[in-house]
């Protein structure tokens, strides 16, 4: 594949000849999408696909949805699912109550699997696997701990589900 540079000036972060030698600033990434073809399934040149503020971006196993999380501090995290062109977006899990959802991974047969944790950092602390269809409804637990189910991964055939656990030690 040839390189490509993301929009904004050398190195894709928007800075040019005249703040060439300020430092940059740290600001989160920006996801940005290309068809590998030049055909399908988004021609042209780069273009932005999430606002900031949206991270964690996940392809449906068969890549016509995505799923990304609107991070929300004390509030909480609320987990949308769109096209995989950025547009029709539906918020399936509201922020609530200071619940975090964290590395949503799809599985073949639509549902989002992800950790639930009530902390910022999700991995310091008690977390657990949960799932959701991604047409909407309720959460299910899938995996629940008094300490850490984490990094949910759906088997190819959706039978199974691979996860990092620390079950019954606090190390």
């Amino acid at each position: 594949l040839p390189r490509r540079r993301a929009p904004g000036g050398p190195g894709g972060r928007g800075q040019g000849a005249a703040d060439a030698g300020a430092p940059a600033a740290p600001r989160p990434p920006n996801l940005f999408v290309l068809g590998l073809d030049g055909k399908a399934p988004l021609p042209g040149a780069p273009r932005k696909l999430l606002d900031e503020g949206l991270f964690g971006l996940r392809w449906s196993a068969d890549g016509r949805q995505i799923a990304f999380i609107r991070a929300g501090a004390a509030a909480g995290d609320a987990l949308w699912v769109a096209d995989g062109d950025g547009t029709k977006r539906r918020e399936i899990i509201k922020a609530q109550g200071g619940m975090h959802v964290h590395w949503p991974a799809w599985s073949r047969d639509g549902f989002i699997y992800f950790i639930r944790t009530f902390t910022p950092v999700g991995n310091l602390d008690q977390a657990d696997v949960y799932r959701i269809n991604s047409r909407g409804g309720t959460m299910e637990p899938v995996v629940a701990t008094a300490r850490r189910a984490m990094f949910p991964l759906p088997t190819a055939d959706a039978g199974g589900l691979i996860y990092a656990a620390n079950p019954t030690t606090a190390d």
